[in-house]
């Protein structure tokens, strides 16, 4: 009789956290890919405000709408020209083929110094994250708004 002995793999601490962040970042490669080729082919702004009023049957402009624009979107740290971080709301994305980048429209609610469209390519490696997540987020219903 042969006797099979299964070899058991016993992963350490240190084995755990590497597969972990290599999981991690295989993810956000992907999420990136992802959010990169939506925007491109979509070749339109992704207006958060204008899905948010057209979700609540409402005027753009109306502080409801803004409201939830603000309670449901991305949020990312963006630098002032005063070297502030500030967390800003993300309320637009869109791809400029000019320049072959992705933009978003950074909003800072509370003192107003960031309402602008950034380059993405600026920001901390979160706020991009959070900038792919409202791609993907909100692309289908761009589309949707779009075809109307």
């Amino acid at each position: 009789m042969i006797l099979t002995i299964k070899k058991h793999i016993i992963m350490t601490n240190r084995d755990y956290v590497n597969e972990y962040f290599k999981a991690i970042k295989d993810l956000n490669a992907d999420l990136e890919k992802r959010a990169r080729k939506a925007i491109m082919e979509f070749d339109k702004e992704i207006d958060i405000l204008a899905i948010m009023a057209h979700d609540l049957n409402l005027d753009r402009e109306d502080t409801e709408v803004l409201d939830a624009a603000y309670n449901n979107c991305e949020y990312g740290i963006a630098v002032s020209r005063y070297n502030e971080n500030i967390d800003c709301a993300i309320l637009g994305v869109r791809y400029n083929k000019d320049s072959h980048i992705i933009e978003a429209f950074m909003k800072d609610f509370s003192n107003g110094l960031i309402d602008e469209w950034v380059n993405i390519n600026y920001l901390s490696t979160d706020a991009k994250r959070s900038v792919y997540v409202t791609i993907l987020e909100y692309i289908d219903q761009a589309k949707a708004l779009c075809s109307l």
